[in-house]
């Protein structure tokens, strides 16, 4: 398991990852997938909590 700060960036080796996020307080979890130069290709990038 890898821990992650806030605004954190963390390359992926595999194509499917799982992850898990305990806070004090509710969060609205997002996830942006970027290319090798730290762009979105488009919307579909974008990854909201509970969407696969």
């Amino acid at each position: 398991m890898t821990a992650m700060t806030p605004g954190s960036n963390l390359p992926l080796s595999v194509p499917r990852v799982t992850v898990d996020v305990t806070a004090p307080a509710r969060l609205d979890v997002s996830g942006l997938l970027l290319t090798a130069n730290g762009k979105v290709r488009s919307d579909d990038d974008f990854v909201f909590y509970n969407q696969p």
